[in-house]
């Protein structure tokens, strides 16, 4: 029995090419490991022929709902969901779709955890803060937990705050996890504040109720935060494919193209340059600014850009 068991999300559109590519990055190098793909029914019909013939030919495909609809993060923990019942391995790992694995995941070999998981890039945001802690205080009592004592540092902007998790990259041993996450984020969407945030709220309250081991931006890069792309990545969180045009080093360059998406890579010196550009004001702003998009100082820069695009 293998010992590690991927599970992913897909659709139609770009989601469903981004799995493509993700499939291919974990095959790369987990080329036997089970790989599960969850597919909202109702999006079945409009993917790409070829995205789905490959998905299907090459992984488990798994079918049902987007959870809640108007939040559709929560496909992926439904995904996670879904994949608990089937799958033979000690350890499953949901990514978000819009990931390539550039090398082993083998974390989970080296201690003994229920839970890891990777602390948000950006804790200058409102439950990064100090100012959410009676919201976060009220929350561990609903579900009757203990307020921690313990602070993890966020990996983009360095903050002390409550254990407070990136999405991106889950991977547990708990049976029946996804279920218990997806419960909470349910419970939370459409109560809480900054709801868009709902699914990671309710990772940072259940890892108090396991035994919960903290992995390092190798795990879960997030290149549309950053400058560059060490070489030692492991697990390459880009959002979107132009962040690639970061990525300077040869290895790695070589993966991308590998798994297809050379044309995010292979650009024209103007392109290249421009979306460089671009990735350095992104960079500045989310070292300056609160990621609150109601705050005064963001509300500001909204409208300057608004009024130079104009």
């Amino acid at each position: 029995m293998d010992d590690l068991a991927f599970v992913f999300a897909s659709g139609s559109g770009q989601i469903g090419n981004q799995s493509r590519h993700l499939l291919r990055s974990i095959r790369r190098h987990h080329g036997e490991a089970p790989v599960y793909v969850y597919v909202p029914t109702e999006e079945l019909d409009d993917m790409e022929a070829a995205v789905r013939e490959e998905l299907a030919a090459d992984a488990t495909i798994l079918e049902g709902s987007i959870p809640i609809p108007e939040y559709p993060i929560s496909t992926k923990i439904a995904a996670l969901e879904a994949a608990e019942p089937v799958a033979d391995a000690e350890y499953l790992l949901m990514l978000d779709t819009d990931v390539l694995v550039l090398d082993e995941i083998e974390v989970h070999r080296r201690e003994d955890a229920d839970l890891y998981l990777k602390p948000v890039d950006v804790g200058n945001q409102f439950w990064g803060r100090e100012r959410s802690h009676d919201r976060w205080r009220d929350l561990y009592e609903r579900y009757d937990l203990r307020f921690p004592d313990r602070r993890v540092d966020s990996t983009f902007d360095g903050r002390g705050m409550l254990p407070y998790w990136n999405a991106g990259f889950v991977l547990t041993r708990v049976d029946g996890f996804g279920s218990e996450w997806l419960d909470v984020t349910e419970a939370l969407h459409g109560e809480i504040p900054y709801d868009r945030h709902a699914d990671q709220v309710a990772l940072g309250l259940l890892s108090e109720r396991y035994a919960t081991a903290t992995v390092d931006n190798r795990y879960n890069y997030p290149i549309h935060l950053r400058l560059r792309c060490p070489p030692d990545v492991r697990v390459l969180h880009y959002h979107n494919a132009p962040n690639l045009v970061k990525v300077s080093d040869p290895d790695i360059r070589e993966q991308i193209r590998a798994v297809g998406l050379s044309d995010a890579i292979d650009l024209p010196a103007g392109e290249r340059v421009r979306l460089l550009a671009d990735g350095v004001q992104s960079y500045v702003r989310r070292r300056t600014l609160p990621i609150d998009e109601t705050h005064a100082l963001e509300r500001a820069y909204l409208k300057a850009r608004s009024l130079v695009s104009t």
